[in-house]
């Protein structure tokens, strides 16, 4: 090839020169660049696999900046998780009569193997006729008529038994199912015809039963250590309202009233232990001590530092007051330990605790009081609430059984919400005092792991139907 011709041929045209030149130029930039990102790629691989050359593929690589994990010995399982065959209520013999082959006659035989099925029979309603009869006296001259008290079976002059009625409430209150479909659900499975208005005739004959329970309940409450409160909206003939929920571990309160203060005052009265509650003002003036929920100010707290990431100052103020938070929450884990091992509690008195409560109260105050540069007004919407419920915030270092949210009234306050959305709240005051007492009654028995249809049945059969309502005879 005449290279002195192409040179010549090149040089004899400047813009081909120049747009090789730039050309070049950009290569050479373009390899510099990847020289640069192949070197920080290998220091990083270096950093990985503590510098040596690059492992094979195939050979499990660990990363000795994570943190490694003891591999424990798996614990052998007791049993497997499949489900285990339950007792058979009936037995069928599955066997062939005939051989396939030559068609010979087959008698005898030995169990093969089994396939266990699990179903619901068709069970048609059970109507039963008391037939009561009369009978004569000849000596008094006078008819002589059974005892005709049903306790037990029926309440008051319903044909509706007990069982049922109990079922009825439950698959209303505890399922959430709306009356037209409980309608519908006892029709398919049952055969039965029952009215929408007997369903709910029956759900306030159950709750006016319950009623002596319902307020027992609210007893019970005001003598607890502590208690979780809440409230939702509830409708009331298309009227706003509010539905209140008073909880503790083993019982559940509800009443539906305005959001004024003194409908909580009205449920606790004189109450002496420990409201948790939310930051609403209504809770200010009830039970001797409070704690207010660290969830709900958590919350406030992680939103606002979401809507200011760029203020370092702001971030920090955020994350001390977590810190602190976390730190307390030790402190009582700690506290609850040394209570459960019964062994002396130096270190954790009553008044260890007390000082130590204000050790976390001076210091929460101090960061609350700490200048924020270019914060917003949520900052000190936020900064003032510490300086408000500075005392209430840390009770639970002194009480270490205390909660220090609110937790357990929000997941109290859920099945209501899931109740409001499905029928819309109620139509009377009736219906709003029917509703109130059947969803605390259920929901206690609940908590406290008694089946909830089975013990409606027994607070169904221990009234006693007054004589004057009694079923006349027809």
């Amino acid at each position: 090839m005449d290279m002195s011709n192409t040179s010549s041929s090149v040089s004899g045209d400047p813009s081909e020169l120049e747009t090789l030149r730039s050309e070049n130029a950009m290569l050479r930039d373009e390899v510099a660049f990847l020289r640069k990102e192949i070197g920080r790629l290998q220091a990083k691989l270096d950093r990985i696999t503590g510098g040596g050359n690059v492992p094979d593929p195939s050979i499990a690589r660990t990363n000795p900046l994570k943190k490694q994990k003891e591999r424990k010995e798996r614990k052998k399982r007791t049993q497997n998780f499949v489900r285990k065959k339950d007792p058979a209520t009936r037995e069928v013999s599955l066997f062939a009569q005939k051989c396939p082959d030559c068609g010979r006659r087959l008698e005898g035989g030995w169990e093969h193997g089994r396939r266990q099925v699990i179903d619901i029979p068709a069970i048609p309603v059970e109507v039963t006729d008391y037939i009561i009869t009369a009978r004569h006296c000849g000596a008094c001259d006078k008819r002589v008529l059974p005892d005709r008290n049903f306790q037990g079976i029926v309440v008051g002059k319903h044909r509706i038994g007990i069982r049922l009625m109990s079922i009825i409430t439950h698959l209303r209150e505890a399922a959430h199912m709306p009356v037209r479909t409980i309608q519908e659900t006892l029709k398919s499975l049952f055969g039965l015809s029952i009215s929408v208005g007997e369903i709910v005739v029956l759900a306030q004959d159950f709750a006016r039963i319950g009623k002596p329970v319902y307020d027992a309940l609210r007893e019970e409450i005001r003598g607890s250590d502590y208690c979780h409160s809440d409230e939702t909206s509830w409708r009331e003939d298309g009227v706003g309202g509010e539905l209140w929920s008073v909880s503790t571990p083993n019982v559940s309160f509800f009443h539906r009233d305005t959001r004024e203060a003194r409908v909580i005052e009205e449920i606790l009265g004189d109450y002496q232990g420990t409201v948790v509650s939310d930051f609403y003002a209504g809770y200010n003036h009830v039970g001797r001590r409070h704690q207010r929920c660290w969830r709900h100010y958590l919350a406030d707290l992680h939103s606002l530092k979401e809507a200011c990431p760029d203020n370092p100052a702001l971030v920090k103020w955020v994350d001390d007051i977590v810190a602190l938070y976390r730190d307390a929450k030790k402190y009582q884990q700690v506290c609850r330990q040394a209570i459960a091992s019964g062994r002396p509690l130096f270190g954790y008195m009553v008044f260890d605790r007390r000082r130590t409560r204000e050790v976390f109260e001076n210091e929460l105050l101090e960061i609350a009081r700490q200048p924020v540069p270019d914060a917003p007004d949520r900052h000190t919407t936020l900064a003032q609430r510490i300086e408000n419920f500075l005392s209430e915030l840390f009770t639970f270092t002194l009480y270490p059984d205390v909660p220090s949210d609110n937790n357990a009234a929000e997941r109290e306050i859920r099945p209501a919400v899931i109740n409001r959305k499905v029928c819309g709240g109620t139509r009377s005051k009736k219906g709003s005092l029917t509703k109130m007492i059947n969803m605390s009654l259920l929901r206690t028995w609940r908590k406290r792991s008694i089946p909830t249809i089975e013990q409606g049945i027994r607070m169904l059969a221990e009234y006693k139907t007054p004589a004057s309502i009694r079923a006349p005879t027809i």
